[in-house]
């Protein structure tokens, strides 16, 4: 069985549904120092979360007839190991060890009548387990046969120096957590570095070959991409869910750890140039690209189904790519009949979009500027036609331009309605009921003088018709 190995370091295998197996991310089978010490995280034996740091003996596995199988390193430093009724001390040996401390295992109970539990240990050859004799405190440690027709395990008497064999044991079981947080971040600004280079999102040829001169316009889209990494420390799961606290107190990065994150969008732009008839221009939106790495430390907590958590430092490696600025350049007019440019033109540029950062977070906050030119009615060609001026009207009244209709009303301004219309129109078209209320009546129209000399009259008119009635 081929098994992933670095520098004396093999990762441990464990068991799966149905026969399968996989590789633990936290824990491994590691090579002893040659002066003879113990390396850091070993795991040792013992009865809770797989054995405590209380400077007993740690688990081992010794190879012999190329078997890999399971015991405790004793105080020579040799592996004992209980196999076929033997107690065998061997001078090959690796140690397990909890990667960076990241490990958490457990005890599963184990008898003959049940299923191997799954996440068990692997030597690969053999299972971890021991037995625990509650009445004296007794840890035996010992193996069992991955095989499913392997229904005893073989464990070692330390105190008699024998081998025994057993139909109910613990198997040791790592526990993998469900997801991770990242806090504490601290980038080495001794070790950082910052590139910046030009990168073309979009490009297109503005031509007018449409006999006039004319604003030629056309909408583009282009992607504004930003990777950040956090790398792959040592003892944690590739993929799994994880929330990353940025040093700067800015909103948390949901990520899948060990992973690149990727936060694109996408954005629009209208490129346009006033050109003269048979000339051309080339407009591109251009990038600046910043690619940003360092070192850092941070702290990693991991999450279990259970409720529990727990946490470890750990080194690793951050990067960060964005694209800081967008700029739509334009070339140097030219001729579209030989490619040569206008005399005394020059090429040109103006700001799209503009990312506001600090140096050295892992995060950004952006703010955009956009252009304040509107889009125009048509993404080829936009021209533009001056409006008629106003006439004035003879009687010194400026009429108003506006559009032909408001709603459903007409805007015709020789249309009056009916009772807005002259005397002559409330008296040949208007009912004999209605009255015109913008017509005043004769008397309103006289002045104070000639109300007088009209009362006078009517005086002296009904006295004259008095008098001749008495004559009568």
């Amino acid at each position: 069985m081929l098994l992933p190995q670095v520098l004396g370091k093999t990762m441990v295998r464990l068991t799966g549904v149905a026969g399968s197996t996989s590789t633990s991310s936290t824990l491994a089978w590691v090579a002893p120092p040659r002066d003879g010490t113990i390396p850091q995280h070993a795991v040792y034996v013992g009865h809770e979360e797989g054995g405590g740091s209380d400077g007993g003996p740690v688990w081992c596995r010794g190879k012999w007839h190329n078997i890999w199988i399971p015991g405790e390193l004793g105080l020579d430093r040799k592996c004992a190991i209980a196999f076929l009724g033997m107690v065998l001390r061997v001078d090959d040996y690796d140690l397990l060890v909890s990667l960076g401390g990241a490990a958490r295992v457990e005890w599963v109970a184990w008898d003959k009548h049940m299923a191997k539990p799954d996440k068990s240990v692997m030597s690969p050859d053999q299972l971890v387990v021991m037995a625990y004799d509650g009445v004296n405190g007794t840890i035996h440690t010992g193996n069992l046969g991955v095989s499913h027709s392997s229904r005893t395990a073989n464990l070692f008497d330390k105190i008699n120096n024998i081998s025994f064999e057993s139909s109910k044991v613990l198997v040791l079981v790592e526990i993998e957590p469900t997801r991770y947080t990242l806090t504490d971040i601290q980038l080495d600004t001794m070790l950082d570095s910052t590139k910046y280079s030009s990168v073309i999102l979009s490009k297109v040829i503005l031509a007018n070959d449409h006999g006039r001169d004319l604003t030629i316009a056309e909408e583009v889209h282009y992607e504004i991409k930003e990777k950040q990494y956090f790398g792959r420390a040592q003892g944690t799961i590739t993929a799994l869910p994880a929330v990353v606290y940025p040093p700067d107190n800015s909103d948390p990065l949901e990520i899948l750890w060990g992973t690149d994150i990727e936060l694109d969008k996408v954005d629009s732009a209208y490129l346009k140039a006033d050109l003269p008839n048979g000339v051309g221009i080339n407009a591109s939106v251009i990038g600046k690209l910043r690619h940003y790495e360092a070192p850092y430390f941070g702290t990693i907590r991991a999450y279990y189904d259970d409720g529990l958590s727990r946490t470890w430092g750990i080194n690793s490696f951050h990067s960060h790519n964005v694209i800081v600025t967008v700029i739509a350049q334009y070339s140097s007019p030219f001729f579209l009949h030989n490619g040569t440019a206008l005399p005394g033109t020059e090429s040109t540029s103006r700001l799209l979009y503009e990312l506001t950062t600090t140096t050295t977070t892992t995060t950004t906050t952006t703010t955009t500027t956009t252009t304040t030119t509107p889009p125009p009615t048509t993404t080829t060609i936009t021209t533009t036609q001056t409006p008629q001026p106003s006439t004035v009207a003879d009687d010194g009244e400026s009429s108003m331009e506006s559009s032909p209709k408001i709603g459903s009303l007409s805007r015709d301004a020789t249309y009056k309605p009916s009772h807005f219309g002259s005397s002559e129109d409330a008296q040949g078209s208007n009912p004999p009921y209605l009255v015109d209320p913008l017509k005043p009546s004769s008397a309103e129209q006289m002045s104070a003088s000639q109300r007088v000399l009209l009362a006078t009259a009517s005086v002296l008119s009904l006295c004259f018709k008095y008098y001749c009635y008495r004559l009568e």
